[in-house]
């Protein structure tokens, strides 16, 4: 929409959501630890069951691994979903946790992933799943192009734990950044920052747990190649295709589109007043007032029309 495109080329802090955003959003088990006597097929499968209620990109890599084992699914009962944080339910009447590991953890669980989930049967911490996530390729070209357009900010804003964000925030070398955000937290980041700025707040997600943030920004951009349909209706903006190299691009584009809309104008408006002069002292008739209008009219559409090559 039209005012979108008009906020997008006054973006002066961006907030970017990691996973999915930033990496590749689609984590893989690399690693799994079991408690001892544990049935390591049985927790997987149960958490498994629960997880594939949920659209989370997480959960879908969980369900992913137990089918690939082979594992047997069931359905799951009293599902909730605190987003950002992980699911309970009830499965094959097992009382299942799938989420966010609690700190501190357990002693046996000796992982050091990029992410973790934590699986608790019963009210008992029976399994930890090891995932990786690897950095889009195109995500530290993306920050650095951000800030040539005049991105004043950019901050990363995320459910993950502190150790995570902080070693990609270094990767990119991004200075702000807030870990193990919930949605209400990463609301409450966005309208303190909506506070401060003087000009537009831009949000970059692509979960169900974004979505908030999303519909509250100036402008809410949703990677809709595989993030969650609840995002992409949150937002302002949906990128298409899986590139976050395409940010820049909109706000490139954007700025191009003011600039020459706002010279456009400019340039239409003096002319007019130099018509209108010119007729209003006898050098233009009505029917030559009448063609010139029309001719200046033109000139500012097609000047406006006209784009100039991208910087990026």
């Amino acid at each position: 929409e039209g005012s979108a495109i008009e906020q997008l080329a006054q973006v002066e802090v961006v907030l970017l959501d990691k996973t999915g955003t930033l990496t590749e959003g689609g984590p893989r088990i690399t690693d799994l630890i079991f408690a001892e006597g544990s049935d390591p097929d049985l927790v997987l499968s149960l958490a498994a069951s629960l997880e594939q209620t949920s659209a989370n990109i997480v959960a879908r890599a969980t369900v992913a691994e137990a089918k690939l084992r082979g594992l047997a699914l069931s359905m799951a009962a009293d599902v909730k979903e605190i987003h950002g944080h992980g699911l309970s339910g009830t499965v094959a009447g097992y009382k299942i946790k799938v989420g966010q590991p609690t700190i501190p953890m357990q002693p046996w669980a000796n992982l050091s992933n990029a992410l973790l989930v934590e699986i608790e049967v019963d009210g008992k911490v029976v399994g930890y799943l090891g995932l990786d996530d690897p950095l889009r390729k195109e995500s530290f070209e993306t920050v650095k192009h951000l800030k040539t357009l005049g991105v004043k900010r950019v901050v990363m804003v995320s459910g993950d734990r502190q150790a995570t964000v902080e070693n990609i925030a270094n990767q990119l070398g991004v200075t702000e950044f807030f870990a193990e955000c919930t949605p209400t937290q990463k609301l409450e980041i966005l309208k303190a920052e909506k506070l401060a700025a003087k000009g537009t707040v831009l949000v970059v997600g692509d979960g169900i747990n974004d979505a908030p943030a999303l519909a509250a920004a100036d402008v809410g951009i949703a990677m809709g190649a595989k993030g969650t349909t609840a995002a992409s209706q949150a937002a302002s903006v949906v990128i298409v295709e899986d590139s976050i190299r395409r940010i820049a691009n909109a706000i490139d584009i954007s700025q191009i589109a003011r600039t020459r809309a706002l010279q456009a104008s400019t340039i239409g408006m003096s002319l007019a007043i130099v018509a209108m002069f010119a007729a209003a002292f006898g050098f233009l008739n009505a029917s030559q007032a009448a063609l010139v209008q029309e001719l200046i009219d033109a000139a500012s559409i097609t000047w406006a029309l006209v784009g100039r090559k991208r910087k990026l």
